[in-house]
């Protein structure tokens, strides 16, 4: 406190004419104020004009073209969602698999060949071919799906008309 008493009293004494220490106090605590809320407004400014400086890398779109060479890869599922119609609510089929069943993988090579890996028998798997055109994967002319999303960590597709007429499922595998 005896500092700042050292500080302010050279400045309060130095009375002009015609003014008193009270005056002179509070044009210094004017201007002092005044200084004192420009520097806090130079330092939110600066502080909002850098704090918010974003990543180049994560503003610039992936480019994940949907070719069998750029989706190829060990994928397992992520969520499977049914709706039996546009309107129904979407039930989850992830919650009502066992755990060994969530460890399925499906092995897309990119030669247009793959492998599926039951998760709780390791000794069952098939195999067959693949292949995609336009936004379309198809898997042994027995599954015809179209892919709503890739990112090239995740693709999405879904299936219409799987058991009801006008009913969606829609798969998220996530690559290993």
């Amino acid at each position: 406190m005896g500092k700042k008493n050292i500080f302010f009293l050279p400045n309060l004494l130095s009375i002009g004419k015609g003014t008193t220490i009270k005056q002179n106090y509070r044009r210094f605590n004017l201007k002092y104020m005044k200084k004192t809320k420009l520097t806090f407004a130079l330092m939110a400014a600066c502080t909002l004009l850098f704090a918010c400086k974003k990543n180049k890398e994560e503003s610039k779109p992936v480019d994940c073209p949907l070719t069998v060479e750029s989706i190829a890869g060990s994928y397992r599922f992520a969520t499977i969602e049914y709706k039996e119609s546009p309107d129904a609510v979407a039930v989850d089929w992830m919650a009502t698999m066992n755990d060994c069943e969530k460890q399925n993988t499906f092995l897309l090579n990119s030669n247009g060949t793959y492998v599926y890996r039951d998760g709780c028998e390791a000794s069952e798997s098939s195999r067959g071919g693949w292949r995609v055109k336009n936004n379309t994967i198809t898997m042994d002319e027995l599954l015809s799906a179209t892919i709503s999303a890739y990112d090239c960590k995740k693709l999405t597709y879904y299936v219409s008309n799987t058991l009801l007429d006008g009913d969606r499922m829609t798969v998220t595998l996530v690559k290993q």
